[in-house]
Protein backbone atom coordinates (compact mmCIF):
# COMPACT_ATOMS: atom_id res chain seq x y z
CA UNK A 1 0.00 0.00 0.00
CA UNK A 2 3.00 2.60 0.66
CA UNK A 3 3.66 2.30 -3.35
CA UNK A 4 0.12 3.43 -4.14
CA UNK A 5 -0.04 5.97 -1.34
CA UNK A 6 3.38 7.65 -3.00
CA UNK A 7 1.87 7.52 -6.35
CA UNK A 8 -1.55 9.30 -4.80
CA UNK A 9 0.77 11.89 -2.76
CA UNK A 10 2.53 12.55 -6.49
CA UNK A 11 -0.42 13.01 -8.56
CA UNK A 12 -1.33 15.45 -5.99
CA UNK A 13 1.75 17.13 -5.82
CA UNK A 14 1.28 17.62 -9.56
CA UNK A 15 -2.23 18.87 -9.79
CA UNK A 16 -1.18 21.48 -6.80
CA UNK A 17 1.38 22.87 -8.56
CA UNK A 18 -0.14 22.84 -12.17
CA UNK A 19 -2.97 24.55 -9.91
CA UNK A 20 -1.03 27.35 -8.59
CA UNK A 21 0.65 27.64 -12.35
CA UNK A 22 -2.49 28.42 -13.58
CA UNK A 23 -3.77 30.66 -10.81
CA UNK A 24 -0.61 32.97 -11.61
CA UNK A 25 -1.54 33.38 -14.93
CA UNK A 26 -4.77 34.35 -14.28
CA UNK A 27 -3.55 37.24 -13.31
CA UNK A 28 -2.96 38.40 -16.90
CA UNK A 29 -4.90 39.97 -19.62
CA UNK A 30 -5.84 37.34 -22.85
CA UNK A 31 -3.74 38.89 -25.30
CA UNK A 32 -0.38 38.94 -23.39
CA UNK A 33 -0.87 35.01 -22.48
CA UNK A 34 -1.90 34.44 -26.03
CA UNK A 35 1.44 36.07 -26.58
CA UNK A 36 3.15 34.05 -24.43
CA UNK A 37 1.41 30.55 -26.00
CA UNK A 38 2.48 32.09 -29.62
CA UNK A 39 6.47 31.97 -28.75
CA UNK A 40 6.19 28.26 -27.36
CA UNK A 41 7.14 25.40 -30.50
CA UNK A 42 6.94 21.85 -30.57
CA UNK A 43 4.91 21.68 -26.72
CA UNK A 44 3.76 18.42 -25.87
CA UNK A 45 0.57 18.58 -24.86
CA UNK A 46 -0.38 15.59 -22.55
CA UNK A 47 -3.67 14.73 -22.63
CA UNK A 48 -5.32 12.62 -20.01
CA UNK A 49 -9.04 12.52 -19.09
CA UNK A 50 -9.06 8.90 -17.56
CA UNK A 51 -5.58 8.73 -15.78
CA UNK A 52 -4.56 6.31 -18.38
CA UNK A 53 -0.96 5.81 -19.20
CA UNK A 54 -1.70 4.49 -23.18
CA UNK A 55 -3.16 8.03 -23.78
CA UNK A 56 -1.42 9.94 -26.78
CA UNK A 57 0.88 12.62 -26.16
CA UNK A 58 0.48 15.32 -29.02
CA UNK A 59 3.50 17.65 -30.02
CA UNK A 60 1.36 20.62 -31.02
CA UNK A 61 1.47 24.58 -30.14
CA UNK A 62 -1.21 26.36 -28.46
CA UNK A 63 -1.68 28.83 -30.74
CA UNK A 64 -3.11 25.61 -33.10
CA UNK A 65 -5.26 24.11 -29.69
CA UNK A 66 -6.65 27.66 -29.27
CA UNK A 67 -7.44 30.56 -32.86
CA UNK A 68 -7.98 33.46 -30.51
CA UNK A 69 -6.89 34.72 -26.95
CA UNK A 70 -9.77 34.95 -26.01
CA UNK A 71 -10.72 31.40 -26.11
CA UNK A 72 -7.21 30.41 -24.55
CA UNK A 73 -8.64 32.78 -21.43
CA UNK A 74 -11.38 30.64 -21.21
CA UNK A 75 -9.86 27.39 -21.49
CA UNK A 76 -7.55 28.85 -18.52
CA UNK A 77 -10.68 29.17 -16.61
CA UNK A 78 -12.29 26.10 -17.50
CA UNK A 79 -8.70 24.48 -16.49
CA UNK A 80 -8.50 21.83 -19.41
CA UNK A 81 -5.58 18.99 -19.58
CA UNK A 82 -4.03 21.00 -22.50
CA UNK A 83 -3.84 24.43 -20.56
CA UNK A 84 -3.09 22.79 -17.30
CA UNK A 85 0.16 20.68 -18.54
CA UNK A 86 0.91 24.36 -20.40
CA UNK A 87 0.48 26.50 -17.64
CA UNK A 88 4.47 26.81 -16.05
CA UNK A 89 5.85 27.41 -19.52
CA UNK A 90 3.01 30.19 -20.42
CA UNK A 91 4.08 31.67 -16.90
CA UNK A 92 7.69 31.26 -17.78
CA UNK A 93 7.42 33.19 -20.55
CA UNK A 94 5.12 35.58 -19.25
CA UNK A 95 6.83 36.15 -15.84
CA UNK A 96 9.80 33.97 -14.78
CA UNK A 97 10.66 35.03 -11.65
CA UNK A 98 6.89 34.08 -10.85
CA UNK A 99 7.60 30.88 -12.26
CA UNK A 100 11.34 29.62 -10.81
CA UNK A 101 10.17 28.76 -7.43
CA UNK A 102 7.27 26.50 -8.78
CA UNK A 103 10.00 24.79 -11.40
CA UNK A 104 12.18 24.42 -7.95
CA UNK A 105 8.51 22.81 -6.27
CA UNK A 106 8.17 20.22 -9.29
CA UNK A 107 12.13 19.41 -9.07
CA UNK A 108 11.87 18.94 -5.15
CA UNK A 109 8.68 16.87 -5.31
CA UNK A 110 10.70 13.92 -7.22
CA UNK A 111 8.53 13.41 -9.80
CA UNK A 112 8.89 11.27 -12.43
CA UNK A 113 8.05 7.07 -12.30
CA UNK A 114 8.03 4.48 -14.92
CA UNK A 115 3.70 4.53 -14.30
CA UNK A 116 3.61 8.40 -15.33
CA UNK A 117 0.84 8.88 -17.15
CA UNK A 118 0.85 11.14 -20.16
CA UNK A 119 -0.68 14.01 -18.65
CA UNK A 120 2.60 14.02 -15.75
CA UNK A 121 4.41 13.39 -18.51
CA UNK A 122 3.30 16.53 -20.42
CA UNK A 123 3.90 18.42 -17.02
CA UNK A 124 7.72 17.34 -17.22
CA UNK A 125 8.27 18.37 -20.33
CA UNK A 126 6.66 21.52 -19.66
CA UNK A 127 9.17 21.66 -16.41
CA UNK A 128 11.78 21.42 -19.13
CA UNK A 129 10.48 24.21 -21.31
CA UNK A 130 9.99 26.73 -18.73
CA UNK A 131 13.62 26.09 -16.95
CA UNK A 132 14.86 27.19 -20.72
CA UNK A 133 12.87 30.34 -19.98
CA UNK A 134 13.42 31.26 -16.24
CA UNK A 135 17.01 29.68 -15.94
CA UNK A 136 18.38 33.65 -15.39
CA UNK A 137 15.71 34.23 -13.02
CA UNK A 138 16.35 31.47 -10.58
CA UNK A 139 16.84 32.23 -7.13
CA UNK A 140 20.47 32.99 -6.49
CA UNK A 141 20.36 30.00 -3.75
CA UNK A 142 20.00 27.41 -6.23
CA UNK A 143 22.88 26.54 -7.97
CA UNK A 144 22.76 25.48 -11.57
CA UNK A 145 24.02 22.34 -10.99
CA UNK A 146 21.44 21.33 -8.64
CA UNK A 147 18.86 22.24 -11.64
CA UNK A 148 21.03 20.52 -13.34
CA UNK A 149 20.49 17.09 -10.78
CA UNK A 150 17.01 18.04 -10.55
CA UNK A 151 15.62 17.81 -14.31
CA UNK A 152 18.08 14.57 -14.41
CA UNK A 153 16.45 13.01 -11.12
CA UNK A 154 12.53 13.70 -12.53
CA UNK A 155 13.88 11.80 -15.94
CA UNK A 156 13.56 14.42 -18.31
CA UNK A 157 16.51 16.46 -19.64
CA UNK A 158 16.50 18.09 -23.56
CA UNK A 159 19.39 19.61 -24.94
CA UNK A 160 17.84 23.42 -25.11
CA UNK A 161 18.09 22.28 -20.90
CA UNK A 162 21.82 21.37 -21.16
CA UNK A 163 22.34 24.41 -23.89
CA UNK A 164 20.77 26.76 -20.64
CA UNK A 165 23.19 25.08 -17.87
CA UNK A 166 26.79 26.58 -17.89
CA UNK A 167 29.20 24.59 -19.40
CA UNK A 168 31.29 23.52 -16.94
CA UNK A 169 27.98 21.65 -14.90
CA UNK A 170 26.91 19.97 -17.99
CA UNK A 171 30.84 18.65 -18.43
CA UNK A 172 30.26 17.87 -14.14
CA UNK A 173 27.31 15.61 -15.21
CA UNK A 174 29.14 13.66 -17.95
CA UNK A 175 32.32 13.11 -16.22
CA UNK A 176 30.35 11.63 -13.16
CA UNK A 177 28.16 10.01 -15.31
CA UNK A 178 25.18 11.17 -14.54
CA UNK A 179 23.66 12.03 -18.15
CA UNK A 180 21.78 8.82 -19.46
CA UNK A 181 20.99 8.11 -23.13
CA UNK A 182 24.19 10.78 -24.00
CA UNK A 183 24.37 9.83 -27.76
CA UNK A 184 26.45 10.79 -30.55
CA UNK A 185 23.64 12.96 -31.98
CA UNK A 186 22.97 14.96 -28.64
CA UNK A 187 26.76 15.17 -28.77
CA UNK A 188 26.71 17.07 -32.08
CA UNK A 189 23.44 19.03 -31.24
CA UNK A 190 24.94 20.08 -27.52
CA UNK A 191 28.45 21.06 -29.78
CA UNK A 192 26.62 22.87 -32.36
CA UNK A 193 24.26 24.96 -29.63
CA UNK A 194 25.82 25.13 -26.58
CA UNK A 195 27.09 28.88 -25.83
CA UNK A 196 30.21 27.77 -23.79
CA UNK A 197 31.37 26.02 -27.43
CA UNK A 198 30.11 28.77 -29.86
CA UNK A 199 33.86 29.25 -30.29
CA UNK A 200 37.40 27.71 -30.91
CA UNK A 201 38.44 28.97 -26.86
CA UNK A 202 35.72 27.52 -25.29
CA UNK A 203 35.58 24.19 -27.34
CA UNK A 204 39.42 23.91 -26.82
CA UNK A 205 38.39 24.36 -22.39
CA UNK A 206 36.04 21.63 -23.26
CA UNK A 207 38.37 19.36 -25.08
CA UNK A 208 40.81 19.76 -22.26
CA UNK A 209 38.17 18.63 -19.51
CA UNK A 210 36.58 15.81 -21.66
CA UNK A 211 39.86 14.55 -22.26
CA UNK A 212 41.03 14.83 -18.90
CA UNK A 213 38.74 12.04 -17.40
CA UNK A 214 37.44 8.93 -18.53
CA UNK A 215 33.70 8.15 -18.48
CA UNK A 216 30.84 6.67 -20.31
CA UNK A 217 30.05 8.98 -23.05
CA UNK A 218 33.49 10.90 -23.48
CA UNK A 219 33.86 9.12 -26.92
CA UNK A 220 31.13 10.74 -28.28
CA UNK A 221 31.92 13.82 -27.07
CA UNK A 222 35.65 14.19 -28.15
CA UNK A 223 34.81 12.69 -31.70
CA UNK A 224 32.03 15.50 -31.98
CA UNK A 225 34.98 18.18 -30.65
CA UNK A 226 37.51 16.70 -33.36
CA UNK A 227 34.66 17.28 -35.81
CA UNK A 228 33.96 20.85 -34.79
CA UNK A 229 37.95 21.83 -34.65
CA UNK A 230 38.28 20.05 -38.26
CA UNK A 231 35.41 21.87 -39.42
CA UNK A 232 36.53 25.60 -38.13
CA UNK A 233 40.33 24.82 -38.95
CA UNK A 234 41.28 25.35 -35.19
CA UNK A 235 44.87 24.67 -35.63
CA UNK A 236 45.31 25.87 -32.20
CA UNK A 237 44.01 23.08 -30.88
CA UNK A 238 46.69 20.89 -32.22
CA UNK A 239 48.83 20.23 -29.53
CA UNK A 240 45.71 19.07 -26.95
CA UNK A 241 44.97 16.61 -29.80
CA UNK A 242 48.45 15.18 -30.64
CA UNK A 243 48.73 14.94 -26.51
CA UNK A 244 45.49 11.41 -27.57
CA UNK A 245 48.37 9.97 -29.10
CA UNK A 246 49.88 9.26 -25.78
CA UNK A 247 46.38 7.18 -25.13
CA UNK A 248 45.84 5.75 -28.69
CA UNK A 249 47.54 3.35 -30.86
CA UNK A 250 46.59 1.12 -33.64
CA UNK A 251 42.94 1.34 -35.23
CA UNK A 252 41.87 3.47 -32.58
CA UNK A 253 43.71 6.55 -33.42
CA UNK A 254 41.59 6.75 -36.22
CA UNK A 255 39.52 10.15 -35.52
CA UNK A 256 42.51 11.66 -34.50
CA UNK A 257 44.57 11.11 -36.66
CA UNK A 258 42.14 12.63 -39.28
CA UNK A 259 41.47 15.97 -37.41
CA UNK A 260 45.55 16.08 -37.05
CA UNK A 261 45.78 15.72 -40.84
CA UNK A 262 42.82 18.12 -41.57
CA UNK A 263 44.38 20.57 -39.63
CA UNK A 264 47.67 19.99 -41.12
CA UNK A 265 49.47 19.67 -37.44
CA UNK A 266 53.11 19.15 -38.34
CA UNK A 267 54.16 18.06 -34.84
CA UNK A 268 51.31 15.61 -34.72
CA UNK A 269 51.86 14.16 -37.85
CA UNK A 270 55.68 13.43 -37.26
CA UNK A 271 54.43 11.92 -33.76
CA UNK A 272 51.97 9.80 -36.06
CA UNK A 273 54.52 9.22 -39.02
CA UNK A 274 57.22 8.17 -36.22
CA UNK A 275 54.85 5.07 -35.47
CA UNK A 276 55.48 3.50 -38.69
CA UNK A 277 58.20 1.80 -38.36
CA UNK A 278 57.49 0.22 -34.86
CA UNK A 279 54.24 -0.89 -36.14
CA UNK A 280 55.69 -2.45 -38.91
CA UNK A 281 57.82 -4.71 -37.02
CA UNK A 282 55.55 -5.33 -34.23
CA UNK A 283 53.99 -8.07 -36.44
CA UNK A 284 54.94 -9.78 -39.92
CA UNK A 285 51.53 -9.06 -42.41
CA UNK A 286 51.15 -11.74 -45.18
CA UNK A 287 50.72 -10.37 -48.60
CA UNK A 288 47.20 -8.98 -49.46
CA UNK A 289 47.36 -6.42 -52.45
CA UNK A 290 43.45 -5.52 -51.94
CA UNK A 291 43.30 -3.81 -48.65
CA UNK A 292 45.26 -1.28 -46.06
CA UNK A 293 46.53 -2.65 -43.29
CA UNK A 294 44.59 -0.90 -40.68
CA UNK A 295 46.87 -1.08 -38.10
CA UNK A 296 49.60 1.24 -40.25
CA UNK A 297 47.03 2.94 -42.65
CA UNK A 298 47.31 6.36 -40.42
CA UNK A 299 50.99 6.42 -39.74
CA UNK A 300 51.33 5.83 -43.41
CA UNK A 301 48.74 8.70 -44.42
CA UNK A 302 50.39 11.29 -41.66
CA UNK A 303 54.20 10.11 -43.72
CA UNK A 304 52.03 11.74 -46.51
CA UNK A 305 50.20 14.44 -45.40
CA UNK A 306 53.54 15.64 -43.34
CA UNK A 307 54.28 17.02 -47.05
CA UNK A 308 53.76 15.51 -50.16
CA UNK A 309 56.39 17.08 -52.13
CA UNK A 310 58.93 15.37 -50.06
CA UNK A 311 56.73 12.07 -49.00
CA UNK A 312 59.41 9.90 -51.07
CA UNK A 313 62.33 10.59 -48.78
CA UNK A 314 60.23 9.30 -46.10
CA UNK A 315 58.40 6.06 -47.34
CA UNK A 316 60.66 5.84 -50.25
CA UNK A 317 63.08 3.18 -48.23
CA UNK A 318 60.51 0.63 -47.93
CA UNK A 319 60.07 0.42 -51.61
CA UNK A 320 63.83 -0.81 -52.74
CA UNK A 321 64.97 -3.95 -53.78
CA UNK A 322 65.79 -5.34 -50.30
CA UNK A 323 62.74 -3.82 -48.31
CA UNK A 324 60.45 -5.62 -50.68
CA UNK A 325 62.23 -8.65 -50.93
CA UNK A 326 59.97 -10.86 -48.24
CA UNK A 327 56.03 -10.90 -48.30
CA UNK A 328 55.90 -8.82 -45.52
CA UNK A 329 57.57 -5.74 -46.75
CA UNK A 330 55.72 -5.83 -50.15
CA UNK A 331 52.57 -5.82 -48.36
CA UNK A 332 53.53 -2.58 -46.88
CA UNK A 333 54.98 -1.20 -50.07
CA UNK A 334 51.94 -2.41 -52.12
CA UNK A 335 49.96 -0.40 -49.20
CA UNK A 336 51.92 2.43 -49.50
CA UNK A 337 51.23 2.70 -53.26
CA UNK A 338 47.63 2.36 -52.45
CA UNK A 339 47.15 4.80 -50.59
CA UNK A 340 49.49 7.02 -52.83
CA UNK A 341 47.66 6.59 -55.93
CA UNK A 342 43.49 6.80 -54.13
CA UNK A 343 43.96 9.57 -52.32
CA UNK A 344 44.29 13.03 -52.60
CA UNK A 345 45.38 15.83 -50.90
CA UNK A 346 41.78 17.33 -51.40
CA UNK A 347 39.92 14.99 -49.76
CA UNK A 348 41.73 16.64 -45.96
CA UNK A 349 41.36 19.99 -47.14
CA UNK A 350 44.36 20.58 -48.70
CA UNK A 351 46.15 22.50 -51.17
CA UNK A 352 46.94 19.55 -53.96
CA UNK A 353 47.79 20.45 -57.42
CA UNK A 354 45.19 21.52 -59.52
CA UNK A 355 43.98 18.81 -61.90
CA UNK A 356 46.62 16.14 -60.47
CA UNK A 357 45.86 16.32 -56.75
CA UNK A 358 46.79 12.51 -55.92
CA UNK A 359 49.66 12.30 -53.13
CA UNK A 360 51.72 10.53 -55.68
CA UNK A 361 51.70 13.20 -57.79
CA UNK A 362 53.29 15.67 -55.67
CA UNK A 363 56.72 14.34 -55.64
CA UNK A 364 58.96 13.26 -58.60
CA UNK A 365 61.07 11.27 -56.21
CA UNK A 366 58.34 8.43 -57.09
CA UNK A 367 58.89 8.39 -60.76
CA UNK A 368 62.53 6.26 -60.29
CA UNK A 369 61.40 4.28 -57.90
CA UNK A 370 58.20 3.09 -59.52
CA UNK A 371 60.01 2.54 -62.92
CA UNK A 372 62.29 0.15 -60.93
CA UNK A 373 59.50 -1.79 -59.03
CA UNK A 374 58.22 -2.51 -62.62
CA UNK A 375 59.48 -6.42 -62.69
CA UNK A 376 58.23 -6.82 -59.52
CA UNK A 377 56.67 -9.99 -59.06
CA UNK A 378 54.38 -8.71 -56.95
CA UNK A 379 54.44 -5.13 -57.00
CA UNK A 380 54.90 -5.24 -60.84
CA UNK A 381 51.28 -4.63 -61.86
CA UNK A 382 50.58 -1.63 -59.37
CA UNK A 383 53.60 -0.40 -59.82
CA UNK A 384 53.25 0.21 -64.04
CA UNK A 385 49.50 0.97 -62.88
CA UNK A 386 50.75 3.72 -60.81
CA UNK A 387 53.52 4.79 -62.62
CA UNK A 388 50.56 5.76 -65.78
CA UNK A 389 48.89 8.03 -63.59
CA UNK A 390 52.81 10.11 -63.49
CA UNK A 391 54.08 12.57 -66.42
CA UNK A 392 56.20 10.26 -69.04
CA UNK A 393 60.00 11.17 -68.54
CA UNK A 394 62.84 10.66 -71.07
CA UNK A 395 64.64 7.96 -68.23
CA UNK A 396 61.76 5.56 -67.79
CA UNK A 397 61.22 5.71 -71.66
CA UNK A 398 64.48 4.82 -71.98
CA UNK A 399 64.27 2.32 -69.81
CA UNK A 400 61.34 0.77 -71.50
CA UNK A 401 62.91 0.83 -75.00
CA UNK A 402 66.00 -1.24 -73.50
CA UNK A 403 64.29 -3.66 -71.06
CA UNK A 404 65.84 -1.79 -68.06
CA UNK A 405 69.47 -1.37 -68.92
CA UNK A 406 70.51 2.32 -69.98
CA UNK A 407 72.22 2.80 -72.55
CA UNK A 408 75.15 5.65 -73.92
CA UNK A 409 73.79 7.17 -76.52
CA UNK A 410 76.08 7.21 -79.35
CA UNK A 411 78.54 10.38 -80.53
CA UNK A 412 78.07 11.85 -83.52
Amino acid sequence: MTGAGDDYQRRKRIAELTELACQRLDRHDGERVWRAAQQLTNLAVGVDYRGSANTATEHRTLAQIYDAAALLQFALTARTPQTRVAALPLLAVLAPREASDIIMAFIDANLGSANATSYEGGVLRGVSIAFQHAAGELPAQWKQRRVLDGLLHVGFLSVADLCAIPLDDVLDALIADRLEGFTAKVAELLCDQHPGLSDGDGMLAGFERVTSHHFRARGELENQMLEGFAEAGYAEAGPAIARLLDHYEGRAVVFVAQTLIRLGYGPGLQRLADQLESEQARMVRSWDPHHVDLDWEWPLRASFALDPHTACQRLGPYLSAEATSTAHGAKLASDILMLATTVSVHDYGGSGHPGNPLWLAQDPGWVSLLDQLRDHSLLGSAATAARRLLPQTETSAVLRRTGGKKTIPRQP
